[in-house]
């Protein structure tokens, strides 16, 4: 009878052992799947969040390229420009500008260009020493009047 009592308590304290170990191991499953949980949502906010950025990212470059097509609206180029200066100056770009627009019977003033640049380009550069040069002026009606002068001087050189 002693050697069953001893076992029945050997098997009883097992027995608690187990339960014990169970406890445990249900507390850090249960642990566990909170902070699966917590993280499941930190992951759906940031997924959230991130679609936010990139729409509001859309609408950016969207108004950036608004800003940009506005601008380049007012842009002119002048081709087969032959460099005379190696050093040239914005202002002997100006100045080419400013000659052309009186040869055209276009009236723009230096005030009227908000920038003005040479574009670099080493190929053609490189080939015949012209490169087209880029002005921008501060409106946009001016442009229709030196596209139209232009064609009608254009008409006039070709007959």
């Amino acid at each position: 009878m002693k050697t069953q009592g001893e076992e029945l308590q050997k098997i009883t304290s097992v027995i608690m052992d187990i339960k014990e170990s169970n406890i445990n191991i249900e507390k850090s499953v249960e642990f566990l799947s909170e902070q699966n949980a917590e993280l499941h949502r930190k992951i759906e906010k940031l997924q959230q969040e991130s679609k936010k950025d990139k729409e509001y990212i859309a609408l950016l470059e969207d108004k950036v390229e608004d800003l940009q097509r506005g601008y380049r609206k007012c842009n002119l180029e002048i081709k087969n420009v032959a460099k005379n200066n190696p050093k040239e100056t914005k202002e002997d770009l100006i100045n080419m500008v400013l000659c052309l627009s009186n040869a055209i019977d276009c009236d723009i003033k230096k005030t009227d260009i908000r920038d003005i640049y040479r574009v670099q380009n080493k190929k053609v550069a490189k080939n015949n020493g012209s490169t087209p040069i880029i002005y921008n002026i501060i409106s946009y009606y001016p442009i229709n009047t030196i596209n139209s002068e232009a064609q009608v001087q254009r008409l006039l050189l070709d007959t």
